[in-house]
């Protein structure tokens, strides 16, 4: 019997102490804006300049149906390092940032750091954000 409580106040405290650190994980804020504009907005988070646009760490998709702004919280990630983050808003709903016969996007896009590329998509170097509790949120204008 006194093993049996002993057993359960355990379990308990484990159960408690996992939950309270979940949910005190720090999480990197991003608040989306995409003036209006409606569709599925795709969401991916760069860990490197060698995986930037090629190897995603983490990727999320929204529903902005809407056209209201909304807020990503992305766990997982190390406080001190650099991300960059890279979103489009698909318009159509094929999946896909739909480009022109030059490979200019004609769909609503967005860098960290509102960032625009000339003449391709900007640099690792330009849209890495340092992911630091005090710069917390950010924001990115979809368009």
């Amino acid at each position: 019997m006194k093993q049996s409580r002993i057993l359960f106040f355990a379990l308990a405290f484990l159960t408690t102490s996992f939950v309270f650190s979940q949910e005190n994980k720090p999480t990197l804020k991003v608040n989306f804006s995409s003036k209006g504009k409606k569709g599925i907005l795709y969401i991916a988070v760069y860990d490197s300049e060698d995986n930037f646009m090629k190897v995603k760490l983490q990727k999320q998709k929204i529903d902005m149906s809407s056209g209201e702004n909304t807020q990503l919280k992305i766990g997982d990630l190390v406080v001190g390092k650099e991300y960059a983050i890279t979103s489009f808003l698909d318009e159509n709903g094929n999946e896909t940032l739909d480009k022109n016969a030059f490979g200019v996007p004609m769909e609503p896009y967005g860098f960290s750091n509102n960032v625009k590329g000339y003449f391709g998509p900007p640099s690792f170097e330009e849209v890495k954000v340092v992911f630091l509790l005090k710069n917390n949120p950010i924001s990115i204008i979809i368009d």
